[in-house]
């Protein structure tokens, strides 16, 4: 059968969108998937299919759709903990930054961050920035007054003249309301290559904030993630220097964040 050049030309054209997505897929695998180690829940996610899903709708969708059905899934199960990956982190420094080219933009961001709450994680990790950034997301729950004591104890004197009377009344002390929350941690990591140096005359959460980089063993290295047995989750980044000195981690004790 034959085929212009000219139908040839529209059949790559409009299938060139799918054609790049399929070929992120062959090297490498599923883009967003899920495993489970010692009771702990780890999700991974294609964060350009929330950041630029413009020309790839339909794979956008199926992540949400898949996503959904899996924390379903996962608050039934109750994991020990719950911990989150990307390359592009929804946030470096707060929340409520504006959108950039370093970060997730609305309504995406809290969108996911909210259902990954629900279901209890705790960290998310992510990398893009090529530079090192812990923030917190916090998410308030209700308020509430809590007593800080329901032991009757209050012992009042009333003096009328020449006779004393004593009442004694039952009491509740209570704080100013209070905030029920959860939180989660958002870290982003720097390279193990080159490192971005921060222009101050730049906006950092987009490309004018690119400074210029740094590719030495004082500057380049990756985080070392520890979980203990209860899920706690702690973290610390060391560059090549420092690895070159660390003879051997030690779990025992949690790890300090190094930023």
């Amino acid at each position: 059968m034959f085929h212009s050049n000219k139908l040839l030309k529209f059949r790559i054209s409009s299938s060139l969108k799918f054609v790049k997505f399929a070929l992120l897929h062959a090297p490498t695998g599923h883009d967003y998937f899920s495993f489970w180690i010692r009771g702990v829940c780890c999700i991974v996610l294609n964060s350009q299919l929330y950041k630029s899903p413009e020309e790839c709708t339909s794979f956008a969708e199926e992540q949400e759709d898949w996503l959904e059905d899996l924390l379903v899934e996962t608050k039934k199960a109750k994991p020990k903990a719950v911990i989150a990956f990307s390359h592009i982190s929804p946030f470096i420094k707060s929340p409520k930054e504006p959108d950039g080219y370093f970060n997730w933009s609305e309504p995406s961001r809290t969108k996911t961050m909210d259902a990954l709450l629900d279901v209890g994680c705790k960290s998310w990790f992510c990398g893009h920035y090529h530079r090192n950034s812990v923030g917190r997301y916090i998410y308030v729950l209700k308020r509430f007054f809590r007593p800080l004591s329901q032991k009757p104890g209050l012992l009042i004197f009333l003096l009328f003249k020449n006779s004393l009377v004593a009442h004694l009344f039952l009491i509740f002390a209570f704080k100013n309301t209070e905030n029920r929350y959860k939180s989660m941690e958002v870290v982003t990591t720097a390279a193990v290559g080159v490192n971005i140096v921060t222009n101050p005359d730049g906006n950092d959460l987009e490309t004018t904030g690119v400074g210029g980089g740094l590719l030495d063993d004082d500057h380049c290295g990756f985080r070392i993630v520890k979980l203990d047995k209860h899920g706690k989750v702690s973290h610390k980044f060391l560059n090549f220097t420092e690895l070159e000195k660390l003879k051997a981690v030690e779990f025992c004790q949690p790890l300090s964040d190094g930023g």
